[in-house]
Formats: structure tokens, sequence, C-alpha cells
């Protein structure tokens, strides 16, 4: 076993100054120690393991690496006599040195490494408060099932940990909500891994598996049924918004209602999904413009957030809203049946829209493009100018077979 200083200028550019590492080598292996000097490395003698003359701090410099090099020498003197250290590598050498010569740093690294600290580290850079709350959720989930969950490191979460966890949420959540916790999971160890901190990987042998759902989308049948059905005034918004999200292909809620006046242009609706990132143009059809200026905000585009705090409140009494159309009342107030969409929510307007498209033959691809989706066909794909055109024309044809019952299947073809 050796010990040596190392200048690590892999990673700098040109005449920038270089880190010095403390080098710990052993059975072909080596782990570094950052000494927190930093030298260019013209100013590096690397035979000599010395900071040259040309820097006008070398004697000092100097100083404080041989007493670094000296802790480190005599920490190993004291692991050799107080434990075997046959079998080690470098790296489990190095962790161990470093708990000897300055354990409040030994404490922080461990921290650092843990896998709450970068569970929740990965949590906090997700920009989507939407996404940042659902990592949060399964942070509580795990601490609601492991107590101890602040001193696991990521070769604590095996394939067994897995398991368990798993078949605690058995008792209160089903199968696909059981996956969104272990993906969430899934990432911040595969970020770990690109980070070095781990190379553990349970996942390996440990399959996340989707159930099969129900399809979440209305008939054409019960879309249009929906169109017509009379509803109880305070229902009248909310059908209305599910039918311009329908009109808007599928544009998600939160996008929806968080959008300006300032984002038309030129008759089209330009946003950024916050959910991905990706850029949408909507073209505003005319029945989607109707329910624009029924409902014309102060703020926003539409006024559900002048009188809510936030869309997801609004979200809240929308889906309500929406499963109550069609519901029978007794005299006490109380619901005779589940009404005509029991199941219904804002997302159902999405998968509709795609399922309109595929009925009367919009192509694939177009669908996909439509709905922010990659084609999945070929790498050819991406060298494609797609003509948004196609995705405008889809729309207007799956507004004018549900709204007017017009079918162009026979004559008239957009792939």
């Amino acid at each position: 076993m050796t010990v040596s200083f190392y200048l690590d200028a892999r990673a700098v550019k040109d005449g920038a100054p270089a880190p010095v590492k403390l080098a710990i080598r052993r059975k072909g292996t080596t782990a570094y120690i950052p000494t927190e000097l930093k030298v260019l490395p013209s100013q590096w003698n690397s035979a000599r393991q010395q900071v040259i003359s040309s820097n006008p701090n070398a004697k000092y410099l100097n100083v404080v690496l041989g007493r670094k090099r000296l802790e480190a020498e005599r920490a190993i003197i004291q692991l050799q006599q107080d434990e075997n250290l046959n079998g080690m590598t470098a790296a489990q050498i190095r962790e161990k040195v470093i708990c000897i010569i300055d354990p409040e740093a030994a404490n922080k690294s461990r921290e650092s490494k843990s896998f709450r600290y970068r569970f929740v580290r990965f949590m906090e850079h997700k920009g989507n408060d939407g996404t940042r709350r659902l990592y949060a959720f399964t942070l509580r989930k795990l601490e609601e099932f492991d107590k101890k969950l602040r001193m696991r490191s990521f070769e604590d979460i095996t394939r067994d940990y897995l398991q368990d966890f798993e078949s605690h949420l058995a008792k209160t959540e089903k199968k696909n909500t059981r996956n969104i916790h272990l993906r969430n999971i899934r990432a911040v160890i595969n970020d770990a891994i690109d980070s070095g901190v781990t190379s553990s990987y349970p996942f390996r042998r440990y399959p996340v598996k989707p159930e099969a759902t129900m399809k979440k989308a209305l008939t054409i049948d019960q879309l249009r049924a929906l169109l017509k059905i009379h509803c109880e005034p305070y229902q009248v918004q909310y059908r209305d918004m599910f039918l311009l999200m329908f009109m808007l292909r599928g544009i998600n809620i939160g996008d929806l209602l968080q959008a300006s006046s300032k984002d038309i242009k030129d008759g089209r609706l330009d946003y950024r999904r916050n959910k991905v990132g990706t850029l949408f143009s909507v073209k505003i059809e005319p029945e989607a413009r109707a329910i624009i200026e029924r409902y014309k905000g102060r703020r926003q585009l539409l006024n559900p957030l002048d009188s809510y705090g936030n869309y997801l409140d609004y979200l809240h009494h929308l889906n309500d809203g929406l499963k109550g159309i069609g519901r029978t009342v007794g005299k006490r107030g109380k619901a005779n049946d589940d009404g005509l969409f029991p199941g219904i929510s804002s997302n159902w307007a999405r998968h509709t829209w795609a399922t309109v498209a595929s009925f009367i033959d919009i192509p694939k691809e177009v669908i996909s493009k439509a709905l922010g989706h990659s084609f999945g066909l070929s790498v050819t794909d991406i060298y494609i100018d797609f003509d948004s055109s196609k995705v405008d024309e889809a729309n207007r044809r799956v507004l004018d077979f549900v709204l007017y019952g017009k079918d162009y299947r026979n004559n008239t073809d957009i792939s």
C-alpha cells in the first residue's frame, strides 16, 4: 500500500489551477482524498511530489502537503494495528482514513452519499411542482415504512428491501400507484450511479411491471351525450372546460388555466407543457374560441383562477363536477346513482381525443405529434420536418366528426 500525491488536471481547462489529491494505492486499485489545495500544472513536480519554486507560496504549500501525507500514513498504520485490511480495496481504506483524520468531514461525506439525502437533493432539483409533490409522496411512504431511512446507504436498498417496501404499500396502494413509488426510487438510484455515488442497482432483478388499467376515455356516443345533456348550472362550466380541453387536443388543465391572452398569437395557443417542457402550438378552432370568450379571465386567459388560489384547487372541483353530471338526487340530497360518467376526470379529455382520432383513421404518427409524443417509428423520423398543418387538419376532422357527424374517411387522406 502506498500514499502519494496526484495533480488531477483531467477536467481542468488550460491555464487553470488543478486540485492536489492524496492517492491511496492498494493491489491495483486507487482512491483519492481531496486536500483542498490547487496549483498550476506548470508549478507541480510530479516526480518529487512537490510544488516548485515558481509558485510564490511553494514553501507553505509543501509544508501543508507534507502534514496531510503524514496524517494519512499515521491513519493507515493505526488501521493496520486495529483491524485486518486484507481484502479491502483502496476506496474502503480511504473511507476509514477519512474517518480518522477528519471525523466531521467523514460524517458529512456519509450523509451526502446516503439514500435519503440524495433522494431529497434529486427531488428539489425537479422544476415541476407536480413532480416534486410526487417524489415527496414517495419519500413520506418510505419514511412510514422505514424509521431508519436517514441511516440507509444505497447498498441497503436491495431487492429484498424493495420487495418488503412494495408489500407494505400493497396494504393501501394499487399496483400502478406502487409503481410510481418504485420508479421514483429507481430514478434516484440511476442519478446516484451517474454521479459516481454508488454502483448498486437493485432493479436489475426487480422489474417494475405496470398493471392494465381501465381505459380513461369517453366513447364517441358518451362524448356526444355530454354535449347535449342538461347540466345543473354549476356543472355547465365544468363541462365546457372539459370540452375546451378536448378541442385543444387534450391540453392539460394546469397548462390551460395558467395560459394568458398573450399566449394567443395568430389564432394559435402557444404554450410549454409543464409536465415535460415540450413546446405546443394549437390552432384555436371557432368552437374553442367561443368557450374561451365565454370564460375570459382578468389575469389569465380563462377565469377559474380569478376565484381559485391555484389550478389544483379548481381541478378537484372540476373532477367532482364532471362525475356528478347526469346523477339523480333523492329528496334529502342523497345521490341515487353514480351519474352518466362515474369515472371521468380532466385527463380523460386527452385520452378521448386520441381515441376519436384513431377511430376516424388519423395516422398514428399524426396522433403522436398532436399529443407531443415521439413517433416511435424509426431514426429517420428524427430528420423529418413534420408538417404541423397535418395536426391542425386532424383536430378539425376530430371536431367535425364529433360535433357534426362529418366523416371524411372515404375521401380525405392526411397521411
